[in-house]
């Protein structure tokens, strides 16, 4: 499977299983089953090796996919499924946030 429909199903799938915001690591590529986990595997065999990390850059970084009369539409289905468009400033936001917690303060004692 390749194009647009591979790349939205293989988001879709990954959305489902990881949460509110598609923020998909560079090098992830849609796993195999192990022995063991065929049964309830999510993803279909026609995605299997999939790099959809690095799919989800190109069209983050060139509009890959989004150059068409298409675009709009294809951009609305992303968006529907937690896209992050700029992982720049959702990292750094993040980490803004991390060091709101409590957990992340480090008291320094000197003597």
């Amino acid at each position: 499977k390749t194009g647009w429909p591979a790349l939205l199903h293989a988001a879709t799938i990954y959305s489902r299983l990881n949460g509110d915001a598609l923020v998909v690591p560079l090098k992830f590529v849609v796993p195999e089953p192990t022995e063991g986990n065929c049964e309830d595997w999510p993803w279909p065999e026609d995605l299997w090796g999939y790099r959809l990390g690095i799919q989800l850059q190109r069209v983050r970084l060139s509009n890959c996919f989004l150059k068409d009369g298409r675009a709009a539409a294809r951009r609305r289905e992303l968006d529907a499924l937690g896209i992050v468009w700029n992982l720049r400033k959702q990292s750094r936001n993040r980490k803004f946030e991390e060091l709101e917690q409590p957990s992340h303060i480090i008291l320094k004692f000197t003597e």
